[in-house]
């Protein structure tokens, strides 16, 4: 709302004419919505001077307006004069003073309305539960209390706090309870949003956890199969990130060939690719001095349109080198210039130890100089 509507209603004073409830909740709207809460609290005030009740809807603007500056006082005073006044309290009434109080993360008040609702008959509703979950998701145990409690009651918790909470889960080596949720969602047939589904992967497969993360993308890719309208709707198919995680995973465990794997089931749905999982199973190829694996996939990306990048050659220039093919590193330096890219600290360092390893100390020099120019 505009205040135009506010200088409207100014005006019919001026003329002597009575603005009714409507008028007045709508102008106490414009202004608490336009950060005049004082200004609102006036005309809230003016109204009732005029003999005209406030109604729910006029209490809850205004309440609202008080929580949003955090003039709580005030807030659960107007309250009180609802009651007084036999004005019954509302759903967004409770929901409005909840969310004023877990902004403040005064918790345990929170909780007593929330009984206090729950005492006189409404049930909450997603918005009430979201809001518990949004002020308190650092304290895991209680954030999870009310999400259960949510499903016991069919309501489906908001994607951002899922992320947050399964990706919290995680952080603090709490997997077990992050995956439980994950699977209570699946159950429920409330489908983890994709983001969701990979803050939990990625967590499973940084703790070294692969049969858990290959169980989740299994049950992702099945209700894929089973649900497939309902998982595009919901953004529920694994996408590339999803399967970079898992085959970064699987490099990272020493599991390089069941990485592979992944790529080619990705080749195989022709999925479209990027830089970032090829580098990933490069390196972990290179690591494990398998050179002739690794330049297939590099060449493998230049067929398929993904042309390599510094981190590419970065890890191609690391492998020769491991394996004592420096002469063929620094010519690989050479055709990455030729292409345009730069070479990094990275690739000159390796070059450097691989020398220094061989003995030359003339290209071990001139390369120390080129390095130390770069840094």
């Amino acid at each position: 709302m505009s205040f135009r509507r506010v200088m409207w209603c100014l005006t019919l004073f001026s003329r002597g004419v009575t603005p009714d409830v409507y008028l007045f909740s709508t102008a106490i709207n414009a202004l608490c919505k336009g950060g005049r809460v004082k200004d609102a609290m006036a005309l809230f005030l003016k109204m009732e001077e005029m003999g005209i009740s406030p109604n729910v809807v006029t209490y809850n603007y205004i309440i609202h307006g008080l929580c949003r500056n955090g003039d709580l006082d005030k807030a659960f005073d107007l309250k009180e004069k609802m009651i007084k006044n036999g004005v019954k309290l509302s759903l967004i009434t409770y929901s409005v003073l909840i969310n004023g109080l877990m902004k403040l993360k005064r918790y345990n008040e929170a909780n007593c309305v929330l009984d206090e609702m729950l005492g006189e008959g409404f049930v909450a509703n997603e918005i009430v539960y979201n809001t518990l979950i949004d002020g308190r998701w650092a304290l895991f145990d209680s954030a999870l209390r009310f999400i259960r409690e949510m499903l016991l009651r069919n309501l489906r918790p908001n994607d951002g706090l899922l992320t947050t909470v399964v990706g919290g889960l995680c952080k603090v080596g709490k997997h077990l309870e992050a995956v439980d949720l994950w699977f209570r969602l699946v159950e429920k047939r409330f489908a983890s949003n994709t983001v969701t589904s990979n803050a939990l992967i990625h967590g499973l497969c940084d703790a070294g956890n692969m049969l858990e993360a290959v169980r989740i993308l299994k049950e992702m890719l099945e209700q894929a199969v089973v649900l497939w309208d309902e998982c595009k709707k919901n953004h529920l198919v694994p996408n590339v990130y999803t399967y970079g995680i898992m085959i970064d995973g699987y490099c990272k465990a020493d599991k390089v060939e069941e990485g592979k794997n992944i790529l080619d089931e990705l080749l195989r749905q022709n999925m479209e690719l990027n830089s970032v999982v090829y580098n990933t199973i490069i390196k972990a190829y290179c690591k494990n001095c398998n050179m002739v694996q690794a330049f297939r996939l590099r060449d493998d990306m230049r067929i398929r349109g993904v042309p390599p990048t510094p981190a590419t050659y970065s890890s191609l220039v690391h492998g020769l080198c491991n394996i004592g093919h420096v002469e063929e590193a620094r010519h690989l330096i050479l055709k990455m210039r030729k292409e345009g890219l730069l070479p990094n600290v990275f690739c000159y360092s390796a070059l450097i130890c691989g020398y220094c390893k061989q003995g030359q100390w003339i290209k071990w020099k001139m390369y120390c100089r080129r390095c130390h120019r770069m840094i």
